[in-house]
């Protein structure tokens, strides 16, 4: 599958990027959220599919770890958190969710073998999130702010603006293709 639905939050935006915009060539590596993961005996097929708006389902192998970092193939390299310990070429399957990977690359001199995993997108179309935040308290009166899950809705625009959009907590989805040229080392 070359086409994608991959999230990107404000401080992703903050840290590593600069804004992105519709019709924009860019270059970025991503991770896989994944979720129900399980192994299964075989060979990969290597597969990812969609089940709604930036949720997939996958069928991938486990081409690097080390214990920090995991990476998974699904066709494309995502970076993933794996239990340490699960055997490279190890079939998995799940769901997921893609998001632009801020922290990737890991220190080339860390970890000299890390696969090259910046590939290069065509942006078609952004939306960002419009459900409004509500004030939640935990137990012992701690309060955080998060999405109001029943209003969650999403609006084109043509480019993120990660410092302005959102009071600086803006989340975008951007639907992007993957161009066949070879995923690049920073």
């Amino acid at each position: 599958m070359n086409q994608l639905v991959i999230g990107v939050d404000a401080y992703m935006i903050h840290d590593t990027f600069n804004d992105f915009y519709t019709g924009q060539i860019a270059e970025f590596a991503i991770e896989a959220m994944t979720e129900d993961e399980e192994i299964i005996s075989g060979e990969s097929l290597k597969t990812i599919k969609p089940l709604e708006l930036a949720l997939y389902e996958f069928d991938a192998e486990v081409s690097y770890l080390n214990k920090n970092y995991g990476v998974i193939d699904f066709g494309i390299k995502a970076t993933t958190r794996l239990d340490v310990g699960t055997p490279i070429g190890t079939r998995i399957q799940g769901q997921t969710t893609l998001f632009t990977d801020w922290e990737y690359p890991p220190s080339k001199n860390s970890y000299p073998d890390f696969p090259p995993m910046i590939y290069t997108w065509k942006i078609w179309s952004i939306y960002i999130q419009t459900g409004p935040y509500i004030v939640t308290y935990n137990s012992v009166g701690g309060k955080s702010i998060r999405r109001d899950e029943t209003k969650i809705g999403y609006q084109p625009v043509e480019r993120t603006n990660a410092w302005e959009d959102d009071d600086k907590n803006a989340f975008y989805l951007l639907n992007c293709t993957l161009l066949d040229i070879n995923p690049k080392e920073l």
